[in-house]
């Protein structure tokens, strides 16, 4: 937070005493504005703008802007300066104590010194992030570079270098230092100061510095909410330090010591929910959302998606240049099995009911968000998510569990676009629809069982589950098939081969009917195999069976059929042979 403090410095300078000439002002307005959030008080006369600041006027403002004064009081502690008052030396004590001023001379403050405008401009870079002594920009020409990245522009420029500096140019200097961005960072000084905890939120939405924030998801945008200091506190993770390769290697280090990687969903079936979510509605679960909800005890829990987030949004808090990167590949991409497409979109009825309460505690309307709609647009996101921090001019990658994720790592990463996977447009489409009676579901208890199964593989394959799953070997010789069909249904395992009538019935066991009718469905099996070198699974066409002897449509059965069992036999199984085989 230090690095931000010498915003208030500037700010305090908006109570000084000596006096210019009387000028024309013209950013009252602006003074207004700052005054909402106590910056600019002004004096028993009013705002003054025709008068200029002194250091030590500056320095006890920006005391209490700290919220130090109480602590500066009590302290009081020393400095050498000798040009102090008794008045101000608690004050300048603590910004000395704090190394936040060094004076004008070893002994002297410069109390009643005056403010000129290269010096006042030289303050506002720093709390933008500039850094003078890294050659960002230099003090003798701190006006051209304020003008050079936006802060002021040329005709102001102009004002200040054939003006005496006055107050009125402090307030319009002020407040647009508030609305600009910091060096190498989308976020202004206004969210930072705010994220901070220098003043509200209200109060810089209500100055204009800062955009209202929305529960509608067409303008939400990136989960990354912005940490304030108060939730570093609780997260444990106030008092990082050092060079931003240090501060990073702590956040590191703070993600292994307090965060949990939920490799397994068994004790955490909404690990994904955050990550498929946010894709498909961007910034619907946030940051915030993520270490207050995803709570297992004192620890934080999360798969490679929440641990990138976090990690930038606490580096982001101690101004790193950070981003979020992905792969460029998804993972019904990776594979030369056609299953993982038919595990790239959907969400089950379960996962359903948690998104509507998520978004009905967000404000929003669940009439808007029918499940026949919603489940057509939910779609798979990237492979892998990491953490990446700028250090010498380079991005480096921050994975906390860079070992367990090596072989996504392999992949080409790119910088996440937070809208990619955006469907509100899609989603309207489809409630219009929907409005105008028409069925997007296809009707039928199977198909809820399918999509149950989609969504718990889905889950499965982004949290390694399926490496750890060790099942059955059918008879094929294939390994990790589900052993039962609770395993299939978590999405475990793929439906088994089994060439007898006595291991499908073992694995069928629950179908009292299954027995007087397993020679027709072994007859299929026969006459299928025996026309190509493809093999039929009984089990699954057991499953595709509807409870009202309504047949699926051809490809309805292609695509369920293909997701349990991860073959395609569209070349084998033709409409018409389905369709006699259905007669």
């Amino acid at each position: 937070m230090k690095k931000f403090i010498v915003l208030f410095i500037v700010f305090s300078l908006l109570t000084f005493s000596a006096s210019f000439c009387m000028v024309e002002t013209n950013h009252n307005a602006e003074a207004e504005k700052l005054k909402e959030i106590g910056v600019f008080k002004g004096t028993g006369n009013g705002f003054e703008l025709d008068r200029a600041p002194t250091r030590l006027e500056g320095g006890v403002m920006f005391v209490r802007l700290l919220g130090a004064e109480a602590e500066a009081i009590e302290n009081n502690y020393s400095h050498p300066f000798t040009d102090v008052p008794e008045w101000g030396s608690a004050y300048v004590g603590y910004l000395y104590h704090e190394g936040l001023t060094k004076g004008k001379l070893p002994t002297e403050f410069g109390s009643n010194d005056l403010m000129q405008a290269k010096s006042y401009l030289t303050f506002m870079l720093r709390a933008l992030d500039y850094d003078d002594s890294k050659g960002d920009f230099s003090w003798s020409l701190a006006v051209e570079k304020s003008s050079e990245i936006g802060l002021i522009d040329n005709d102001f420029m102009n004002t200040l270098k054939s003006n005496d500096f006055l107050r009125d140019h402090v307030a319009f200097i002020s407040f647009n230092t508030l609305n600009q961005k910091l060096n190498k960072s989308e976020l202004s000084l206004a969210s930072k100061l705010v994220n901070d905890g220098a003043f509200s939120e209200e109060s810089a939405i209500s100055m204009g510095v800062l955009n209202k924030k929305s529960n509608n998801i067409s303008t939400l945008g990136s989960p990354i909410s912005g940490f304030t200091e108060s939730d570093l506190i609780s997260l444990g993770a106030n008092n990082f330090s050092g060079t931003a390769e240090e501060i990073a290697n702590q956040i590191l280090k703070w993600q292994s010591d307090n965060m949990i990687y939920a490799s397994s969903s068994e004790n955490y079936t909404d690990v994904s929910y955050s990550m498929r979510w946010d894709y498909t509605f961007p910034g619907i679960y946030t940051t915030k959302d993520m270490i207050t909800n995803m709570k297992d005890g004192n620890k934080i829990y999360g798969i490679c998606f929440n641990y990138a987030t976090i990690f930038a949004d606490i580096a982001n808090h101690y101004g790193l240049e950070v981003r979020v990167t992905n792969t460029t590949v998804k993972p019904s991409e990776i594979s030369d099995n056609p299953f993982y497409k038919a595990t790239a979109t959907g969400l089950s009825p379960d996962e359903y009911s948690h998104l509507i309460k998520w978004l009905t505690s967000k404000g929003l309307n669940p009439d808007d968000y029918p499940y026949e709609a919603v489940r057509l647009i939910m779609s798979e996101t990237a492979l892998h998510y990491r953490a990446e921090v700028k250090l010498n001019d380079e991005w480096v990658q921050y994975d906390t569990y860079r070992k367990e994720n090596a072989s996504a790592n392999e992949y080409s990463f790119m910088e996440t676009n937070w809208q990619e996977g955006n469907k509100k447009d899609e989603l309207a489409g489809y409630v219009e629809r929907l409005n105008n009676g028409e069925n997007l579901n296809g009707g039928g208890n199977i198909y809820q069982v399918y999509d149950e199964f989609l969504e718990a593989r889905l889950i499965a394959l982004e949290t390694n589950e399926i490496e750890n799953y060790k099942g059955i070997t059918d008879d094929l010789d294939q390994t990790k098939r589900a052993a039962t069909q609770d395993d299939l249904h978590q999405g475990f395992g793929l439906v088994p081969y089994f060439n007898n009538k006595s291991d499908v019935l073992s694995f069928m066991s629950d179908l009292d009917w299954l027995p007087s009718e397993i020679d027709e469905y072994f007859e299929v099996k026969d006459l299928i195999e025996s026309q190509s070198n493809a093999k039929y699974y009984v089990i699954a066409e057991i499953m595709l069976t509807p409870e009202d002897d309504i047949p699926l449509p051809y490809k309805v059965f292609l695509e369920q059929y293909l997701g349990y069992t991860g073959e395609d036999i569209s070349n084998v199984l033709t409409e018409d042979i389905y369709n006699q085989l259905i007669k």
